[in-house]
């Protein structure tokens, strides 16, 4: 702990300007904390200074006397009750006793001016917590700072701020209507008493109990607390009890930090005559091809094929021997198979493709496909969401070209997340762990017959990576595991899980994956001519690349020409919290070593980052890919419009007539989003048989009008029953599994739903920017068209909020509890842990699907692509590829409001939305022939999959890749 301890604790409760009401608990929450600080079995603090009711100027100037005489090597403390005020510059003010909130400047407390306090300081450890309304905008303006100071800081001694605060920028606070504390104060408290927040040293450190709070707002749902370290360095201890017990469970062999597994890497009891099954098993070609799946229904039985969630590896070990001899004995199951493994073994032909007649010979170039996750199937939960999918569908769609690529990335055992929600609606998943011993995966080992082991040197200390191989037809992809003996504790967890909201587990992450890929790569022989890197978490990949240039010979700047030129980027987010970004003194902390390989300057690399729009931000991966990178994407044509006036500052030495970055819309892989049935029962009859290899062909899917509209009409029915009796059994499920069901909570779940009502679908990431509540916004409004006696709509939404969102957990909560309310009879559900193998029931078997996202915020949006190509229609905002695939016939859309303030604009699109809903949607749908074939709407469904199937899917994006970039990256390389 520190030499000494000094706090300032402000109580703020009476106020002068009537315009402030006063506040209960300011005292008491000062008189409470005090005495946890003050106390040698807590914080054991030398000094604190409690001030109550005190006038700004006389708090200010006790507190600049506490910077003044803290030294170095001392700890302040700075808290604050009361209320919180926004200037018109949205800056934030503490107000005292005499505040005057029109003159706010001079009667309060500045933030800006406590800052001050801290740099005018030699102190390099400063606490603040704040409990107050918008108390949130505390930690952006003291994050805030000129580049040429943060670069500064970087070599000298700093001030250490961590900063913890009631609320968001956007949020009140609340006082506890039944205690005398603050909600925020009282957990904050209650965590030093109860030793709650401590860890196993007996440390409350502020991490610690910023987590503790965390957890135990969740049950007040009011406001969200928030927390940020500026240029900490190691653990900020708030209290410390030496005779604390530790708490620790005694695992044997070390089982859990280094987790061992047996693989059975080969079925050694499958008879000679079909081996081959194995190796059919271990090749993901199977999940898009469906005569692989039937090969092994054939073998298992269907039973055992769902029981073991449709992954041929985990239900080969679980058959006895005897089924593999009888079936290598039976000549019905011989033909199929036999069948199947020659188009199997066509397929595998690595000199055969698209790719080998129209770019270049595989055997003359090898493309690295760098992704932070990829979506390939449910047995194999390596993804989070549509960056995953649209990784996924970009390698089984090379493998079906022929493009010589080869995947990286990260294995993750412990998933995302298996979401799981309360009886009260709030989610609160665990883990959702991979059992790597049944998917579709094999370990790499050395010659001796050892796990394989890369190192990643040159960084504070190695890291060292063990490495999987997931086969995806002819594409090879390879994910890197750091839970291995070889590392620390703390470095075995950076491949644990996805999306880590941790600023510096992120950073570790990103170095893996970039620097740790490119090695990885290294050490299997491989050598890419180019790189694409699949958004900016693996930007990385440029540095190793340009230091093994470098170490060879080349000079800088040839080694950064051919680098840059061989490096296609693709960006996907506009949204700010999803780019990745680093203080600078957190890449000091990981970079000063590894850049002096590179014969660069610190200032010189950090400015690689910069954002221009943004220059004390940080680091910033994106803006570093695209100076890095001499090929650039956007992923839509609405994103590459928005990109390049969102980075107009960065455009700025480019021609007005020259696009600085291109773009190629995403795309779906047809193969695996379209329905079974539909592709090879009614697409196989009305479009030809060979309509799956062709497409990409528009004249193909003018036949779409050769359907009957009765046959189409009765398969998106059976669909549709499927999708409830799917979502009913889930429920049903559920309840038998909960030790005190109650029968309120199952209603949410879908049990009510009803297949002969308009059903639409809302799948997304409960994310504020896709506005899943937005249809909520007039309940009385939504109520009528949901239950209208004769033409009632349903709606279904499915998806998950990021663990550390806790805003995002409260949009799903506010759904549940309408979906709770009889009032609307059971016409909105939710479907808890949705993932690809839901996905595929929903996409096909709502009616509608529905997008309403901030249409600034979305780049492309795929899942709307899946569900229009199996004939879902879509109702959307104008974002993304919506402003492509619109053509007035093939759904609905509209331009969404303007006004910048977010309330009025959120009002005004979802009466548009029920505006469309209620005049064309609605009446549509329920315009039946006698026959009870809604023919109008057929024909919406018709184009919809036949603009969908052609213009936006994979097989078409990757040809558009490959021709816009690959081939001149190829020749230049070859060159």
């Amino acid at each position: 702990m520190n030499e000494n301890r000094y706090a300032v604790l402000i109580a703020s409760s009476q106020f002068q300007d009537s315009n402030l009401h006063n506040l209960k608990c300011p005292v008491n929450d000062v008189k409470d904390f005090n005495e946890v600080l003050i106390s040698k079995d807590y914080g054991n603090f030398s000094e604190t200074l409690p001030l109550e009711n005190c006038d700004n100027f006389e708090i200010m100037k006790e507190m600049e006397k506490v910077f003044k005489k803290a030294s170095k090597y001392d700890l302040v403390l700075i808290y604050y009750s009361g209320h919180g005020k926004q200037d018109r510059a949205g800056k934030l003010h503490l107000a005292t006793a005499n505040t005057d909130i029109s003159l706010l400047k001079s009667t309060s407390i500045p933030i800006e001016n406590i800052k001050g306090f801290i740099d005018d300081s030699y102190v390099n450890n400063v606490i603040i917590i704040l409990d107050c309304c918008y108390s949130g905008l505390a930690g952006d303006e003291l994050s805030r700072g000129s580049v040429d100071e943060q670069l500064t800081s970087l070599f000298k001694e700093t001030s250490g701020t961590y900063i913890l605060t009631s609320s968001t920028s956007i949020q009140q606070s609340w006082e506890s209507e039944s205690e005398n504390n603050g909600i925020f104060t009282k957990h904050l408290v209650e965590g030093i008493r109860s030793w709650g927040a401590a860890n196993n040293n007996g440390d409350i450190t502020m991490d610690g109990i910023y987590s503790y709070i965390q957890e135990q707002m969740k049950l007040d749902r009011k406001q969200i607390p928030m927390k940020w370290a500026l240029n900490v360095r190691g653990e900020v201890v708030l209290a410390h009890n030496s005779n604390f017990k530790v708490r620790s469970i005694v695992i044997e062999n070390n089982a859990r930090l280094s987790p061992r597994y047996t693989l059975k890497q080969t079925f050694t009891h499958i008879p000679d005559r079909i081996r081959n099954l194995g190796n059919l098993a271990y090749n993901l070609w199977w999940s898009w091809h469906p005569e692989g799946r039937e090969l092994f229904i054939m073998l298992g039985g269907r039973a055992a094929w769902s029981r073991n969630g449709h992954n041929p590896v985990k239900m080969m070990h679980e058959l006895d021997d005897g089924v593999f001899k009888l079936a290598s004995m039976d000549p019905r199951f011989l033909r199929y198979y036999d069948a199947v493994m020659a188009k199997f073994e066509r397929g595998m032909d690595p000199a055969s493709g698209w790719f080998k007649t129209n770019v270049a010979d595989p055997k003359d170039c090898k493309i690295a496909y760098f992704s932070a996750e990829y979506g390939l199937h449910h047995a194999l939960p390596v993804y989070a969401d549509g960056l995953g999918f649209l990784a996924g569908d970009y390698l089984k769609e090379c493998s079906d070209l022929g493009v010589p690529i080869v995947g990286v990335g990260f294995m993750y055992p412990e998933g995302y997340l298996l979401q799981r929600i309360t009886s009260d609606g709030w989610q609160a998943g665990a883990c959702e762990r991979l059992e790597r011993e049944n998917a579709p995966v094999k370990k790499l080992l050395d010659e001796n017959g050892d796990p394989l082991l890369v190192e990643i040197s040159a960084l504070e200390k190695p890291i060292y990576v063990a490495v999987w191989k997931v086969q995806v037809g002819r594409a090879d992809l390879y994910l890197m595991d750091t839970a291995v003996d070889a590392n620390e504790p703390e470095d075995q967890i950076i491949s644990n899980r996805i999306h880590t909201r941790d600023s510096e587990q992120k950073l570790r992450q990103d170095i893996v994956l970039g620097i740790g890929g490119v090695r990885v790569l290294k050490a299997l022989g491989i050598e890419p001519s180019i790189i694409h890197l699949n958004e900016g978490q693996p930007a990385f990949a440029i540095l190793e690349r340009l230091r093994e240039r470098i170490e060879t010979g080349s000079r800088r700047e040839e080694a950064e020409e051919v680098v840059k030129k061989t490096t296609l980027f693709t960006t996907h987010t506009l949204v700010p919290a999803n780019q990745d970004k680093f203080s600078f003194q957190l890449m000091d902390k990981y970079f000063r070593t590894y850049i002096r390989l590179l014969g660069i300057s610190c200032e010189d690399f950090f400015k690689l980052g910069i954002d221009p729009r943004d220059p004390a931000s940080g680091f910033d991966m994106t803006a570093f890919a695209l100076r890095m990178s001499a090929y650039r994407n956007c992923v839509s044509k609405r994103h590459q419009e928005i990109v390049i006036d969102m980075w107009r500052n960065f455009w700025s030495d480019y021609p007005n007539d020259e696009l600085p970055i291109d773009n190629v819309t995403n795309g779906i892989h047809v193969p695996t989003w379209i329905d079974r049935d539909l592709g090879n029962k009614i697409f196989n009859k009305y479009l030809g048989r060979g309509w799956l290899e062709e497409h990409d062909d528009p004249r193909i899917w003018e036949l779409m009008d050769e359907i009957p509209d009765a046959v189409l009409w009765k398969h998106h029915r059976r669909m549709k029953l499927k999708l409830l009796n799917e979502i009913t059994e889930r429920a049903r499920k559920n309840w038998y599994s909960c030790n005190e069901p109650n029968p309120k909570t199952i209603t949410p779940f879908g049990v009510m739903l009803d297949p002969n009502v308009l059903t639409i679908g809302f799948v997304h990431q409960f994310a504020s920017y896709n506005r899943a509540t937005l249809i909520f916004r007039d309940l009385e409004r939504l109520r009528k068209i949901l239950t209208d006696p004769y033409r009632p709509v349903q709606i279904i939404f499915a998806g998950k909020a990021h663990p550390d969102d806790q805003y995002g957990k409260i949009l799903l909560q506010q759904i549940l509890n309408v979906a709770s309310n009889k009032d609307f009879g059971g016409r909105i559900a939710f479907v808890e842990d949705y993932d690809q193998y839901i996905a595929q029931y929903m996409l096909r078997g709502v009616d509608l699907w529905l997008n309403n996202p901030i249409p600034s915020m979305e780049a492309c949006g795929t899942s709307g692509m899946m569900a229009s190509l199996n004939g879902v229609p879509q109702i959307s905002i104008f974002g993304g590829w919506w402003v492509e695939g619109y053509n007035g016939k093939n759904g609905w859309g509209f331009e969404g409001a303007k006004d910048i303030d977010e309330s009025v604009r959120d009002d005004e699109d979802a009466a548009t939305i029920y505006d469309i809903l209620e005049k064309e949607v609605v009446p549509l749908y329920y315009r039946v022939d006698d026959g009870g074939v809604p023919r109008s709407w057929v024909n919406v469904m018709k184009e919809a999959t036949m603009n969908t199937g052609s213009h936006f899917s994979s097989k078409r994006m990757v040809k558009e890749y490959a021709e816009k970039f690959y081939k001149n990256m190829v020749n230049y390389s070859i060159l």
